[in-house]
């Protein structure tokens, strides 16, 4: 489907929460789909690993004062 091409664009760019959206409408289409399933799987976890290292450098960036 034209969805899961998107998704293989934004991908291959570096474009994980993109790629992800695009990947998780292919799914509720069909999950079976060319192994969409894992590909979010997959991007689920590069996501949130992506948003903790973003959560830590904010952390770091703080000044405490105590």
């Amino acid at each position: 489907t034209m969805q899961y091409d998107l998704g293989e664009a934004y991908e291959k760019n570096n474009n994980a929460e993109e790629a992800l959206s695009a990947y998780l409408q292919v799914c509720r289409w069909n999950a079976s789909f060319r192994h969409v399933s894992e590909k979010v799987s997959t991007l689920k976890a590069a996501v949130d690993k992506r948003h903790d290292q973003q959560e830590i450098r904010e952390r770091k960036d703080r000044v405490s004062y105590l």
